[in-house]
């Protein structure tokens, strides 16, 4: 089993410092080869070197590679997510959601410690309750026990960006890959690499630090600039931060106290997991 801990110090109903606006004298990365599509077979893993090198000088090919490797190597993990999402215009409160996932079936149980809306856990399971999601209320709707739901129902969309079909480290991975492929094509991607920095938001992970500006719209609920910051050790982005016009916050994600390939049996994804307490 591996395990990286944090000791010391998407529907789905999901306190830092936001990171500092300046922005160093580093280059700017600017599109000079036609957009690279992902080739058939497994690719040889690269270095950290070489992960840096990408970073620096192709960052659409370093995330195709970090992608390439949470494929090779994550199978299920426990984590805690902190996320704060504008939705429908309004600035939602602070979310702490203990996840437990699973790859393959895709399968997630969330359990909130902070900011619940209206529902304490939730589960969804690939294949099974015929696609839905299942949901344990909150407050008194509680003593009506656990209720379904579809996963792109009103109710999720009222407090989530993303469906709960679009939660984990791989799905946010693949939407930044997608814009920047995006832009990349129209010959706007502009990506700083701001170097090697100890990331506050995930305990101070070493992590390396990207951010895209340039947007010549907003994009993806009103994203005018994005900071990224990807885990040394693992290829894996633990934390995003999403401003828009003015910088104004669109969402914040950050995965933290991450425990990869953690052992979690069948009864994890289950009606039962959602009584317990």
């Amino acid at each position: 089993m591996r395990r990286i801990l944090w000791g010391l110090p998407l529907c789905f109903v999901f306190g830092c410092t936001a990171p500092e606006t300046s922005h160093p004298a580093v280059p700017v990365i600017e599109p000079s080869q036609p957009i690279r599509q992902p080739t058939e077979g497994p690719r040889s893993p690269p270095s950290k070197e070489g992960l840096e090198h990408l970073a620096r000088r192709d960052p659409v090919a370093f995330l195709e590679r970090c992608l390439d490797r949470y494929d090779r190597e994550v199978r299920t993990y426990r984590v805690l997510l902190v996320k704060r999402e504008r939705v429908k215009d309004r600035l939602r409160d602070e979310e702490q959601v203990r996840c437990s996932f699973r790859q393959t079936p895709f399968s997630v149980l969330m359990v909130w410690e902070k900011g619940a809306g209206k529902a304490s856990r939730t589960l969804y399971v690939e294949g099974e309750n015929d696609g839905k999601l299942l949901a344990m209320p909150t407050g008194l709707l509680a003593l009506a026990g656990i209720q379904t739901r579809d996963i792109d129902s009103d109710d999720a969309k009222s407090t989530s960006r993303y469906p709960i079909t679009g939660f984990g480290l791989k799905a946010g991975m693949e939407r930044t890959l997608a814009a920047w492929r995006e832009a990349k094509k129209r010959g706007d991607l502009k990506v700083l690499f701001e170097g090697e920095e100890p990331c506050e938001h995930v305990q101070n992970r070493p992590c390396w630090k990207l951010r895209r500006t340039g947007y010549p719209a907003p994009e993806d609920g009103g994203v005018t600039e994005s900071v990224f910051w990807f885990d040394k050790e693992t290829g894996l982005q633990l934390a995003s931060y999403l401003t828009g016009e003015g910088g104004e916050l669109i969402a914040h994600y950050y995965f933290r106290e991450l425990e990869l390939n953690a052992d979690l049996p069948d009864e994890t994804f289950t009606r039962a997991a959602l009584r317990r307490k």
